[in-house]
């Protein structure tokens, strides 16, 4: 187990290879899915991808309990 300083870097060095595995926005669909221990490393990865792919047209997505009880909420009122 290794531990580096807040602000080191370790996110971004996860992200960029990711983004460069990807090359190019796709028009559907997801193509990576990155699952999180906690609520805050969600967030905190979600926000550095966003500045990531600034200009790129790359779209994300973070996904939580919440996001997903208020998405079967939604269905169930559909149907």
């Amino acid at each position: 187990v290794a531990c580096a300083p807040t602000g080191s870097g370790k996110t971004a060095a996860f992200l960029v290879p990711l983004l460069a595995k990807l090359k190019a926005p796709a028009k559907e669909g997801y193509r990576a899915l990155i699952l999180l221990p906690t609520r805050e490393l969600a967030a905190q990865t979600h926000r550095e991808i966003t500045k990531l792919v600034v200009g790129k047209k790359f779209r994300t997505q973070r996904l939580t309990k919440a996001t997903a009880a208020s998405n079967i909420t939604a269905q169930t009122k559909r149907c």
